[in-house]
């Protein structure tokens, strides 16, 4: 497979993953442990398929490690950190990288404003994780497909 081709397969990943996500979400207020499970099993699997299977474990950990983290210092919903873990293969190690810098950017400008911050500490509403992780993600998953475009 191409590298533009590897990238497309890894957006597509990350689009079915987010949209089912989202729907989960919306319907009943979490995600299911499944969502997760299934994002890591398609990312290996795709990772295996295109001899990349060491690139997808290594993705997994850049964006599912400081997920579990914060998750474990309540600084993230356990919806968002399973969400992270199950993109990260699906995304591939750029990607990963990418969704993990924006997601970082985004914490950053928060804490410099203190009432957004106060609210981030609290109880996140019902809705939060998945969206707003899909914007990360999806920019993660689209500079993937223009580096392979590019280079």
């Amino acid at each position: 497979m191409s590298e533009v081709e590897i990238a497309l397969l890894h957006a597509g990943l990350v689009v079915i993953a987010l949209v089912t996500s989202i729907d989960f979400e919306k319907r009943t207020g979490e995600i299911p442990n499944l969502v997760p499970l299934a994002g890591i099993v398609c990312g290996i699997g795709a990772g295996l398929y295109t001899g990349r299977a060491a690139e997808a474990l290594e993705a997994m950990a850049v964006l599912g490690l400081p997920a579990i983290l914060a998750y474990n210092r309540e600084a993230l919903r356990p919806d968002a950190a399973k969400l992270a873990l199950g993109l990260g293969p699906c995304l591939g190690l750029g990607g990963a990288a990418v969704t993990l810098v924006l997601g970082a950017i985004w914490v950053y400008a928060l804490a410099g404003r203190k009432a957004e911050w106060k609210k981030l500490q609290r109880p996140m509403p019902r809705f939060d994780a998945s969206p707003r992780i899909a914007v990360f993600a999806t920019v993660g998953a689209a500079s993937g497909v223009a580096a392979a475009l590019v280079g």
